[in-house]
Parts: structure tokens; C-alpha cells; sequence
């Protein structure tokens, strides 16, 4: 009896763990913007994003790069401070490869910008906020 509970109760975990494996690669590859978009970026980047206001998408797939721009909902000084941001003259729109993407009105009005960015699983990301008005461009880039 021992004996068969165990093996029940190892296989049920073998069938939850699959399961869990199975939606985080889902969420960890999930390229275009139809689905699990801030999951995706929080995974791979470490920080989470707080409530926002709006959201745009967009996903360039010959480049292989996707781009959100949020409003945050938030205190925007704590949420840089506490993510560790640093503050970076902003050039050009060639300095981010998703900026191409966006509309003239929805890149940054400022040149003052706050980044944090790392790379994980072999994708490289990067998180812009404009604190002035309080938006944030999520980059990441799947080659």
C-alpha cells in the first residue's frame, strides 16, 4: 500500500512539474504580442512591472525584437531606485533597435532616460523609463 502511494504521489508531481515546465518555456519564448507579453519581460529581466496605465505593443519578426511601451501607475522614483536605473543622455532612436518601431509620438520627449538591462537565456533586454512622463519602453530581442 506504502508502495502505491508513492508512486502515485510521484507520479503526480512528475505530471505538475511538466506542466509548469511546459507553460514557463511557453511564457519564456512567447515572441509576438498576443499573449503573456509583461510575463515574458518580467521573466527574463528579473523586475516586475507595477500597475500601468496603457499598453502598445510591437514585434518586428525579420529582427526578431519586441517592444511595449507602458504608462506607469506608479511613483516612478521609487520604481527606478528600486530597480537600479541609470540615468543616460538619450542620442537618438538608434540607440534602442525597438525605437524604429514606434510611432514619432510615442517615442521620448526628453533626453534624460533611465535604463536597466541584462540578458538571459541568450536574449538581450532593457527597460527605458522617461520619468517626466512616466513612461517605460520594454526591449527584448530574441537573437
Amino acid at each position: 500500500m506504502k508502495r502505491k502511494k508513492a508512486i502515485i504521489s510521484i507520479s503526480i508531481v512528475a505530471v505538475v512539474s511538466l506542466i509548469i515546465g511546459f507553460v514557463v518555456l511557453t511564457i519564456i519564448n512567447s515572441k509576438d504580442c498576443s499573449q503573456f507579453v509583461i510575463d515574458t519581460y518580467e521573466l527574463h529581466s528579473g523586475i516586475d512591472i507595477p500597475k500601468v496605465k496603457y499598453i502598445n505593443c510591437y514585434y518586428d519578426e525579420r529582427k526578431e525584437i519586441r517592444i511595449s511601451i507602458y504608462q506607469l501607475a506608479t511613483n516612478v522614483n521609487q520604481y527606478i531606485n528600486q530597480h537600479n536605473f541609470e540615468l543616460i543622455q538619450f542620442r537618438s532612436d538608434s540607440d534602442f533597435k525597438g525605437f524604429g518601431m514606434l510611432n514619432p509620438n510615442e517615442l521620448p520627449e526628453n533626453k534624460e532616460l533611465y535604463v536597466a538591462k541584462g540578458e538571459k537565456w541568450g536574449h538581450k533586454w532593457q527597460y527605458v523609463i522617461e520619468k517626466e512622463t512616466k513612461r517605460i519602453w520594454l526591449e527584448l530581442s530574441y537573437r
